[in-house]
């Protein structure tokens, strides 16, 4: 590609002079039509950069590397149970107070919207406005 050939600073540079370009044209007053052109053409050109950037594609040398660290350091093995530790005091304290905020929070949350809607304050702010 052509952009492979040209800096980082570069390709900064164009895309500010892209995004400067769209930008002036909706201000200007840019028909439909002519605006989904241009936001097509400039999808087309985000696609076709994106290969470019770095750490973009999953052919790189990071992922040959963490490809091989994973099939030659820790191979799979589905077939062992995994070991789960009992829960201690202080979790199953944190857990249970967990679920009683949560319980809190969803009367709260439910209790007050039917308060404002069931005691006519509702009607009251309305004709207030």
């Amino acid at each position: 590609m052509l952009l492979r050939r040209v800096s980082v600073g570069k390709r900064n540079q164009l895309v500010r002079h892209i995004v400067f370009w769209f930008g002036s044209r909706l201000e200007a007053g840019v028909s439909g039509r002519s605006l989904m052109r241009r936001i097509l053409a400039l999808a087309v050109l985000a696609v076709a950069v994106a290969p470019v950037l770095p750490g973009a594609t999953p052919s790189g040398a990071a992922s040959k590397q963490a490809e091989r660290a994973s099939t030659t350091v820790f191979p799979p093995d589905d077939s062992a149970p995994v070991p789960v530790p009992e829960p201690t005091e202080k979790a199953m304290r944190f857990y249970r107070s967990g679920n009683v905020l949560w319980c809190i929070r969803t009367v709260w949350e439910l209790s007050v919207p039917a308060l404002i809607l069931f005691s006519g304050l509702s009607a009251r702010l309305s004709r207030w406005a």
